[in-house]
């Protein structure tokens, strides 16, 4: 964040947010431009069952698009409403994936960090060492962004050039997200061009394997259960009909290592209830045995799987 002077929050309000969005970097030669936001710690966020996250999202959600604004209520007259400007780029940063709303997902680059092997040993990061090479490299990228994109229509002329470029590569909503990334790409030229296309094929082929929603891990993650299940102990919690909220819950967890980092006492019943209602699949009691705990039919998943996930992988049948 500090080549871009941006500001770095964890755990911010959806008003913080708003209000960071709304003070603009302003420049006497050159149009306003929007305050980068690094949110850190954002499966936190969305791991806590006390909190309601939807305006939070809403406005993450919102503010991929250049002009996009949130309403809101002015609490000092409540016949008036204010227009946010909501626009900006954004970094978040977390641990669990899975944890983070499909509406995020879907307009964010996705870059998996691993920790780095003995051979390798990076320098680490210091600000009193560091931090001035930063600040005039931050410094310089801001003179040239201004002096290169000036002219508002030359802009768009490069963004629809490089929508049609990139439209053989990417479609749809990537193709808005790598268009404005073509366009500083274009006006640097040199070897920059060639450089966004082959980052923009390499992540396109990484999301075919790497990037799923949380959803389709759900789903993914149930159908290796259904077909390795736990243990024969679990007698009153699952059959080849009915399974139980907890049974489900428990075994989601070992067939995809995400979720067990959701939520301060783990994923529970009631995060598998709230997956399965994206899918319109809802709660009910159900017969195991001669027990009826709160639970589902292994037939509504059927469908959900033929549709998500197509065929069965090889490794999704561990047990015969």
């Amino acid at each position: 964040m500090q080549l871009c002077k941006g500001e770095l929050m964890t755990d911010p309000s959806p008003a913080a947010i708003l209000r960071l969005q709304q003070g603009m970097i302003a420049n006497e030669t050159a149009p306003a431009l929007p305050i980068p936001l690094s949110l850190d710690e954002i499966d936190n966020l969305y791991a806590s069952k006390q909190q309601d996250t939807g305006s939070t999202t809403a406005i993450l959600n919102t503010g991929y698009r250049r002009g996009a604004k949130v309403i809101r209520a002015d609490q000092n007259d409540q016949q008036k409403a204010i227009a946010y400007e909501c626009f900006g780029p954004i970094v978040f940063g977390g641990l669990a994936k899975a944890r983070i709303p499909e509406a995020l997902l879907s307009r964010s680059f996705l870059v998996q960090m691993v920790k780095a092997s003995p051979e390798e040993n990076p320098e680490g990061y210091r600000r009193r060492k560091h931090g001035q090479l930063f600040d005039d490299a931050a410094t310089a990228l801001e003179s040239w962004s201004y002096t290169a994109m000036q002219d508002d229509d030359n802009v768009n002329d490069i963004l629809d050039d490089a929508e049609e470029w990139l439209s053989v590569f990417v479609s749809g909503r990537d193709l808005e997200l790598w268009g404005a990334l073509a366009v500083p790409a274009i006006l640097a030229g040199d070897v920059w061009e060639k450089r966004l296309q082959d980052a923009c094929e390499a992540f396109k082929d990484a999301a075919k394997t790497d990037y799923e929603t949380p959803g389709v891990l759900f789903l993914r993650a149930t159908r290796k259960l259904y077909h390795n299940p736990l243990s024969l102990q679990d007698v009153g919690d699952v059959n080849d009909r009915n399974v139980s909220g907890a049974y489900l819950a428990r075994g989601v967890p070992t067939f995809e290592e995400s979720f067990s980092k959701w939520g301060k006492d783990g994923f529970d019943a009631s995060h598998v209830r709230d997956l399965l209602k994206e899918f319109g699949v809802r709660v009910a009691p159900v017969r195991i045995g001669t027990k009826t705990p709160r639970g589902y039919k292994w037939s509504d998943f059927y469908p959900l799987w033929e549709r998500y996930l197509g065929g069965i992988d090889d490794d999704e049948v561990i047990v015969e």
